[in-house]
C-alpha cells in the first residue's frame, strides 16, 4: 500500500485505486463475497460461453429480422452478421438485461434521432 501511495503521488494518482482492495479486505461480508465467487469460477467458466452462445442466437435474429434497425450514426453496425454479432456483444455487456434489451432501445432511437 505505501508503495502505491509513493507511486501514486509521484507519477499519477490513479495508482490510489489500489487502496480499494483494502476496503475489501476490511469488510468481512466483502470478503466473504470474493471468496463466493472465486469458489465458483469454474461453473462461471462454464457458462460463459452458454452466454455467447445466446447472443450469437440472438446476433442471428437480429441480422435476420431487424438490420434496418440498427443506425451506424450510433455506432450500431448490422451489415453482416459479424458486425451484428459485435453489436450485440457490445450492448449485451452494456445492458443489464443482456442482448434482448437491444431491440427495444434501438427502435426508439431510431424514431427520435438518438436522443432518449
Amino acid at each position: 500500500m505505501i508503495i502505491s501511495s509513493g507511486f501514486g503521488i509521484r507519477y499519477h494518482g490513479q495508482l490510489y485505486c489500489v487502496h480499494l482492495m483494502h476496503i475489501v479486505a476490511m469488510f468481512d461480508l466483502l470478503t466473504r463475497v470474493i471468496r463466493g465467487a472465486t469458489a465458483n469460477r469454474n461453473q462461471l467458466l462454464v457458462i460463459m460461453p452458454f452466454a455467447v452462445f445466446i447472443i450469437y442466437i440472438y446476433s442471428m435474429i437480429y441480422f435476420t429480422f431487424t438490420r434496418s434497425m440498427f443506425l451506424e450514426a450510433n455506432m450500431e453496425y448490422c451489415k453482416s452478421l459479424v458486425e451484428c454479432f459485435s453489436t450485440a456483444i457490445r450492448y449485451s455487456m452494456r445492458n443489464s438485461n443482456g442482448a434482448t434489451t437491444t431491440v427495444g432501445p434501438i427502435k426508439e432511437r431510431s424514431q427520435t434521432n438518438g436522443l432518449e
